[in-house]
């Protein structure tokens, strides 16, 4: 087991109390999410965490076939209660997941920063687009470094004053900033860009952006 995937493990009963307190705009990416989207039959949710994105999904269209990811099993135990059994879960990453099958769409919120290196997030990338089928969009949301060192300076203090509006300024600092310096492998919003374009994509455009937070979509 992976130390992240212990981290989350950890958090999975208290995520849906905290996530929204830590994300700016949290629910405003499902909202763009189920809109750009509309009512896709099949969708691939990458790094599904409680099920929340595919809930949005399957609430717009309740005959939405959805297979989700994590690499928790006590996330995944909470994403099959709110979700059903009809679905399809998986134990696993989307480096090390073999995809059988294509997608109308596939989605990541707030996953692919935990890929360590570059080229296994290209190969992601790649195998997300292997995995769409014609006209399929992929729809990503994450955390991204400022394009230069002022900028992210900027991102920083914005998103420690959103979090310390809904949380403590000790778990602020003790917790989550220092999880994220010690976890998290964000990357700038256009070298993400740029690697989805190496991934094959030909359409990519930012949806919704709030500080470092941001919503891609990418089609073929």
């Amino acid at each position: 087991m992976t130390e992240i995937t212990k981290s989350y493990n950890e958090q999975a009963q208290d995520y849906d109390n905290f996530i929204r307190k830590l994300v700016p705009d949290y629910e405003v990416f499902h909202d763009v999410l189920v809109s750009f989207l509309n009512k896709p039959s099949t969708v691939l949710d990458i790094g599904c965490g409680t099920g929340n994105s595919s809930a949005c999904l399957k609430n717009n269209n309740p005959n939405v076939k959805l297979t989700c990811l994590d690499t928790s099993p006590q996330m995944l135990n909470i994403a099959m209660s709110k979700l059903g059994s009809q679905h399809i879960f998986y134990e696993s990453s989307i480096e090390n997941f073999e995809i059988d099958q294509q997608f109308d769409a596939v989605v990541s919120i707030m996953v692919m920063h935990n890929i360590q290196k570059i080229s296994e997030r290209l190969k992601s990338y790649q195998k997300i687009a292997n995995a769409l089928r014609s006209g399929g969009s992929y729809l990503s949301v994450d955390i991204f470094l400022g394009e230069n060192d002022k900028l992210q300076s900027v991102y920083m203090i914005q998103w420690r004053d959103f979090m310390l509006k809904n949380i403590s300024k000790n778990e602020v600092d003790g917790k989550w900033l220092k999880l994220h310096k010690e976890k998290d492998k964000p990357i700038k919003l256009s070298e993400h860009m740029r690697l989805l374009g190496k991934a094959g994509f030909t359409t990519i455009d930012v949806l919704h952006k709030r500080f470092q937070f941001a919503m891609t979509i990418a089609q073929l």
